[in-house]
């Protein structure tokens, strides 16, 4: 295998191109042509005004590479991250606490479903979906699958309050909720503390990758 096979994030793709749609005009060419005609991010934002549709085609059945998974479970892990970074900013800025909660929430939820992709995507891919947004069933399979201890008490308690409000978009719509509870009363910084700790893990041991199956 070249180098560039063996990183390939796609495999059996046939030829792999850009379809470019505009009206009832549709147009086939391959990335690399693609890039060409986008060489600075003047030319691609010239395309989205000019309402350029632009998406993936190709003329054969895919399905991602190992280096494609790795790849699309460690942007989903970086996306996690960056939500918690987001409601940890708005808190420092004052911003509104029911949107930090709802930001901190969606991280713990992506980074976790990241974690489960990393060790077996094979396996999590489609059962991501039926564990849904359910915060407490997502850390069940992710301690179940690296045979972890059970969460604390205080912290499981927490966890399922949190999970509670934002798998039923307590924290992101508006409701009578709202009127009831304090958001500064709801407690996050137990679960909090955990998801910092099994960052710190995952990013300290770089036999990470090597020791999961993907």
């Amino acid at each position: 295998k070249s180098a560039s096979t063996a990183t390939s994030p796609l495999k059996n793709v046939g030829t792999l191109l850009i379809l470019i749609k505009k009206g009832n005009f549709e147009m086939r060419i391959l990335p690399r042509v693609w890039l060409l005609l986008c060489r600075s991010i003047s030319d691609i934002n010239k395309c989205s005004y000019m309402k350029t549709q632009v998406v993936l085609a190709t003329t054969g059945p895919w399905r991602l590479s190992k280096h494609g998974r790795e790849y699309v479970a460690s942007s989903m892990y970086a996306k996690g991250k960056a939500f918690i970074a987001s409601a940890l900013l708005l808190k420092r800025n004052g911003g509104s606490q029911f949107v930090v909660l709802h930001l901190f929430c969606q991280g713990v939820e992506i980074l976790l479903k990241s974690l489960l992709l990393l060790i077996d995507y094979g396996k999590f891919n489609l059962k991501l979906k039926s564990l849904g947004h359910d915060l407490v069933k997502v850390t069940d399979a992710l301690i179940a699958e690296l045979k972890l201890n059970k969460l604390k008490q205080e912290v499981a308690g927490e966890l399922k309050a949190l999970s509670d409000l934002y798998s039923n978009h307590l924290l992101r719509y508006g409701s009578g909720f709202d009127i009831f509870v304090q958001p500064n009363t709801i407690p996050y910084r137990r679960v909090l503390r955990k998801v910092c700790a099994v960052v710190k893990m995952v990013e300290r041991k770089s036999c990470f990758h090597a020791a999961i199956s993907i």
